[in-house]
């Protein structure tokens, strides 16, 4: 058996980072970018790569049964082509949530983004699965009361991305399964059959956080694919 992994605890600050997240956050919907052109220090805050934990575990196993192994090292050629020479690898990741960016849905500031006021913690302490499946319609990730409008031409006191709101993290598992065929020296056949997604866990998109939108806090779309399975053979020589 070999492994590696790593685990990054970190905290990313800085006044402009949305353009390469514009994917993440609907698809370049204009959250991010500056409020007041004449105060660009009040964009300062936690950036929009902020990942605070990212925890990584790759390993690969080669299964103790088969011709030349510490299980059936006498195994005959017809069993061990069937039981025998069997590996498994994973790759384990969890990572938490990025920062949030809110937004007006009906803006009233003529040279910039307008944001909302914060008044109290955005989240609603719901978590994305919650609100998914929740048969309340009127559940939310967000917390409404949190927001108000701050008023015609008049820039809102929200960071530019919310350290205390946060989209959703990461658990996701692929494994993979693979035999060698030796055929002569020098010579062998792999199979394999990959999983990714391998425990089918959802990974639910990021609500909107326009406030006054209809959807603000909704969970509407997932933002990874369903497990797939994908298999190959492989010759070498």
């Amino acid at each position: 058996m070999s492994f590696e992994g790593n685990y990054t605890w970190a905290k990313a600050t800085d006044n402009s980072s949305y353009g390469a997240n514009s994917f993440i956050f609907f698809n370049g919907s204009g959250l991010g970018f500056p409020q007041d052109l004449n105060n660009l220090p009040a964009e300062h805050s936690v950036g929009a790569n902020d990942t605070r934990h990212r925890f990584v575990l790759a390993a690969v196993y080669d299964l103790p049964v088969g011709r030349g192994r510490w299980a059936g090292n006498d195994m005959n050629r017809v069993l061990d082509a069937i039981a025998g020479g069997w590996s498994l690898n994973a790759l384990l990741t969890l990572q938490s949530g990025q920062p949030v960016p809110f937004g007006m849905s009906s803006p009233r500031l003529t040279d910039g983004t307008q944001r909302p006021n914060i008044i109290c913690n955005p989240r609603t302490g719901l978590s994305l699965h919650d609100v998914a499946m929740s048969a309340d319609p009127n559940a939310s990730y967000f917390n409404a009361n949190c927001l108000t409008d701050p008023g015609d031409q008049i820039a809102g006191n929200a960071p530019r991305f919310s350290d205390d709101a946060r989209g959703p993290s990461i658990h996701n598992l692929d494994l993979g399964i693979f035999k060698d065929f030796p055929i002569r020296e020098g010579m062998k056949a792999e199979v394999r059959a990959e999983f990714l997604n391998f425990t089918n866990t959802v990974r639910f998109a990021t609500p909107s956080s326009f406030f006054g939108d209809s959807f603000f806090g909704k969970v509407t779309a997932q933002a990874n694919l369903p497990r797939r399975i994908q298999m190959g053979v492989r010759f070498e020589f």
